[in-house]
């Protein structure tokens, strides 16, 4: 089985739109590694999902030849908190929608034990003519 550290250090051969690799540059989100299963968010800033796209091909590629890894997917998700091309770190942010891209990254592996967002619970019914 790979480890997080090899394939982040395999990710970070991969230059990114701005320049900089894509682990410095705060892109890669949401690591999933399940057995010989290797799943990855890539975060683009505003306008830079295209340029983003062939940064996602390099990273696969790198990552698919580890050895112990059978199947990459990688995502390249918009996240608003992602500077566009200035090389500033993201901010981050718990409403980002990175989690729930992470989720469904996830459950593209079978992974189940992600958390899904608890749904809000209803308003107690009050009884009638109360």
């Amino acid at each position: 089985m790979v480890s997080r550290e090899e394939v982040l250090e395999a990710l970070s051969e991969v230059e990114g739109p701005d320049g900089q690799d894509i682990v410095t540059a705060g892109r890669v989100r949401s690591l999933v590694i399940d057995g010989a299963r290797v799943g990855f968010a890539l975060a683009a800033g505003a306008g830079e999902e295209a340029a983003m796209e062939p940064v996602s091909q390099r990273a696969e590629e790198r990552v698919a030849a580890l050895a112990g890894v059978d199947r990459v997917l990688a995502a390249v998700v918009a996240d608003e908190d992602m500077p566009a091309m200035d090389g500033a770190m993201p901010r981050g942010g718990a409403d980002s929608g990175i989690a729930a891209r992470a989720r469904r990254l996830a459950g593209r592996f079978g992974r189940r034990d992600i958390p899904a967002r608890p749904s809000p619970r209803p308003a107690p019914q009050r009884p009638a003519g109360t």
